[in-house]
This record gives structure tokens, sequence and C-alpha cells, in this order.
């Protein structure tokens, strides 16, 4: 009886550190497919044409959109509107993709700056990115772009990438939201 009763604590204890393993958190930048508020979820279609569909919960963000519109998953998602590009980041739990934050790219939103890695610096947590017009410009990476860099340096995130950095601006510094490789 006693070592059932050992096994099943094991168990127990065990069985978060499984989940918790395999959750891990991702970004896509895509445009608004469809909004189902009903059901709490958007479905993002990614340049690649891969659609993913995220479920919206109480504890996701969603930035850049109307602010009357933010708060509440339903209203929430009302603010979001098809056809908007987004940067949503997004944890995967075997199949289930469970949005953490959703930010809109544009007016209100997100800025979005094509150009070429200069360099990376992983330990200030920087990347300088040289635009079109030949101006460099240094971005500080938010935790979440640091981790999806680094995970897409095997992906071409490195110096010399055509990139798409996606930044706001705040206390004069800008900062990478996310960095797509095209």
């Amino acid at each position: 009886m006693k070592s059932m009763m050992m096994s099943a604590l094991a168990a127990l204890v065990m069985v978060p550190a499984l989940c918790s393993a395999r959750t891990e958190v991702r970004a896509v930048y895509g445009t608004v497919d469809e909004i189902a508020v009903d059901s709490e979820t958007a479905v993002v279609k990614a340049a690649d044409g891969k659609l993913y569909t995220v479920e919206v919960t109480r504890t996701c963000e969603v930035l850049g959109f109307e602010p009357e519109h933010q708060g509440v998953v339903k209203r929430a998602l009302r603010g979001v509107t098809k056809g908007s590009d987004v940067v949503v980041y997004y944890t995967v739990a075997g199949t289930r993709q469970s949005a953490l934050k959703i930010q809109k790219v544009g007016d209100k939103g997100l800025k979005a700056t094509e150009g070429t890695v200069q360099a990376i610096d992983e330990g200030a947590r920087t990347v300088a990115v040289k635009a079109k017009d030949g101006t460099v410009k240094t971005y500080k990476l938010t935790e979440h772009a640091t981790k999806t860099a680094a995970k897409d340096t095997a992906h071409g995130v490195a110096a010399g990438a055509h990139v798409v950095v996606y930044s706001s601006e705040a206390s004069g510094h800008a900062i990478a939201h996310f960095v797509r490789v095209l």
C-alpha cells in the first residue's frame, strides 16, 4: 500500500514537469485570416501560407489595436480585425497553440524595418541592422525576441542575414520584438 502511494505521488510530481517540458514559446508574423470570438481563437496566415490557429486566453496581451477592445478575451478579439498584420507569440503543448501576445504591425503597432543583420550581441541582447537606406540601427531584443532569435540562428539569423525587424520605441531606445528571416 505504501509503495503504491509513493508511486502515485511520484506520478503526480512528474506529470507537470513532463507537460511543461513540452511547452515552448514560438513566434510568427502573418495576417489575421479569421477571428472566432465565440471559440476565442484567431487564425493567422504566415508568409509561407501556413495557417496557425491560436487560442486566446485571459492572460493574452493584445497590443496596437483600439484600447477599448483590449482586456477581456472576447473584447480583445473584437479589436483584432481580419487582414491585420500581426506578430503572435504562442506556446505549444501537444497540438494546442495558446497565444501569449498578439501585436499589431503598422498604424498604432509595431514598425517593420527590412534590412541586413550587421551584428548580434547575445550578451547585450542587441541586434544591429542596416536598412535599405544605408542607416544602421541597433535594437534591444525583448526576452521573447532573444529566445526566438536564438532558435532561429540555425535558420539564418546571423550577420549578413536579410531580415525584417518588428520594433517599437521606448525611452528613446529601439526595441525589437521579433526578427524574421526573409
